[in-house]
């Protein structure tokens, strides 16, 4: 769906009931076919061979952080093998809190609801966190000490994966062949050996390098993933529980992202090369612990997206929300870094803590309270393009015209996506081709409808994603989707 209408008041409550009187052009319809055009138009896209790294190409710019991700294999057993050992209580789902009524973001770094904790350090904290969030099919982040990561790493047999969102969504398309400068915090030769797959740059002396001439002794920050399907069962002695939904829960220790310690290098790079770049990935400073070091960061990197803007005001900069560490300083942070940045992006649960820290009409996921939830974000932060929305049923971009054809973007997003979902992997044509053969998302097709038959004062464009029931594999999609709304704005760029 598009509409291009003219820009709402400043009232965000008034700007999405603004334009009543709407021409019979602009309540146009899309058919079917017209999604299922730009699903196989970006497949195309991503078919299509590009030419190694040489002087003068157009890159794409990915920041900020990267781990090793251990992907826990078995992931049920594993976890009931350990209940069988220790075999905590399984929460009472009615007498806890809500999740998202704690002081700590449901995200990231808790324990318990209510029970606020910086890290897990035994195997029943671990069980008791995994329980929780569980049962109730949500997806959450913990640190834990290195002697429970020992722990795990024992208990556990795990993959080695990448880690990150810079570098999940370097690698959604740099397996595709899209040339992609990444700014790597961890540069272990773990890490880097699977950087090499999707021949990823590296700046080092002031210039881009493949992954394969780098060399590192740093040793790697795990992060332990534990996916968990829908309807699978965790069994704690006579107690048990169905997953209501499919999730993923990341468990970290890591030393090095929690500062995020920027290579000035890569910075300096970005800087002085600015127009040969088409978009710029900025994420990573949710992980921060410290609030000193985030307010720093922040600062830091407003200063430097200025500076790239001004060589370059085509460049695409595409920040990427998550759970917060810090969540009473977000909203703050957010109003001084996205009038610097183009587009907002995150998915469902980072849209709902967002309005509850701005104060936004935001009530359901229904069409209408979900517009009128993105249209008060985007006047409370003022990106300069506008919001992107992803979730598992539909993807959608609701701002002003951004010069390229969005729709094509949040195809190839839903589609790299998909293909991980599928198989857990990057740069798999096979899985791509698979997915452009299932249905739309009948979630997805009546949110469009429903949101088609509304007034807006804003360009909303909205894709349904391709139907899959039960994921394999949950880590990495979101971040996969990121990469692929990137290669509308690089093949859009002039070369």
């Amino acid at each position: 769906m598009t509409s291009r209408m003219r820009k709402p008041s400043k009232d965000p409550g008034m700007a999405f009931c603004s334009n009543i009187m709407l021409s019979l052009l602009e309540r146009k319809r899309f058919h079917m076919t017209d999604f299922e055009y730009y699903y196989r138009r970006a497949a195309s896209e991503l078919k299509g061979t590009r030419g190694a790294e040489r002087d003068g190409c157009r890159l794409i710019a990915a920041g900020y952080t990267s781990n090793l991700d251990k992907v826990v294999k078995n992931p049920v057993q594993a976890v009931n093998d350990l209940l069988k050992e220790y075999s905590p209580r399984i929460p009472d789902n009615r007498n806890q809190g809500d999740i998202e009524s704690s002081s700590t973001s449901a995200g990231f770094a808790r324990k318990l609801p209510n029970e606020p904790a910086a890290v897990l350090n035994s195997p029943g904290e671990f069980l008791e966190a995994v329980l929780y969030y569980a049962s109730r099919g949500l997806g959450a982040e913990f640190a834990i000490t290195p002697g429970l990561s020992s722990f795990l790493e024992r208990r556990f047999t795990c993959e080695n994966a990448v880690g990150g969102t810079a570098a999940q969504s370097a690698m959604a398309i740099g397996a595709f062949g899209y040339p992609v400068l990444l700014h790597e915090t961890d540069g272990s030769p773990e890490l880097l050996r699977q950087l090499e797959e999707a021949n990823l740059l590296l700046v080092r002396n002031g210039k881009p390098v493949r992954c394969a001439d780098c060399n590192s002794a740093a040793s790697a920050m795990p992060h332990y993933i534990i996916q968990l399907k829908k309807e699978a069962r965790l069994s704690a002695g006579k107690q048990n529980i169905i997953i209501p939904e499919s999730n993923r829960l990341i468990f970290i220790c890591d030393s090095v992202n929690p500062v995020l310690p920027f290579n000035e290098d890569f910075l300096r790079y970005v800087e002085q090369n600015a127009r040969r770049f088409s978009s710029y990935i900025i994420s990573g400073f949710n992980v921060i612990l410290e609030e000193s070091i985030l307010l720093q960061r922040i600062a830091a990197v407003i200063s430097h997206i200025q500076r790239v803007k001004r060589v370059n005001p085509d460049i695409m900069l595409y920040f990427e929300d998550a759970f917060y560490f810090h969540t009473g300083k977000k909203a703050g942070l957010y109003r001084e870094v996205l009038p610097c940045a183009d587009f907002l992006s995150l998915n469902e649960e980072e849209l709902f803590q967002l309005a509850k820290l701005t104060g936004s009409p935001l009530k359901n996921n229904n069409p209408e309270s979900v517009a009128q939830g993105v249209e008060h974000l985007i006047s409370y932060f003022s990106p300069r393009k506008g919001v992107v929305l992803h979730t598992k049923h539909y993807s959608m971009y609701i701002g002003e015209e951004c010069g390229t054809d969005m729709r094509r973007g949040l195809a190839a997003g839903n589609l790299i996506a998909g293909a991980k979902a599928l198989t857990g992997r990057f740069g798999n044509m096979k899985a791509i081709d698979e997915c452009l053969e299932m249905p739309l998302s009948p979630d997805g097709l009546a949110f469009y409808r429903e949101l088609a038959q509304m007034p807006t004062g804003r360009h909303i464009d909205i894709v349904p994603s391709k139907y899959i029931e039960g994921p394999q594999f949950t880590v990495g999609l979101g971040d996969s989707f990121i990469g692929g709304v990137q290669t509308c704005f690089y093949d859009a760029a002039p070369s």
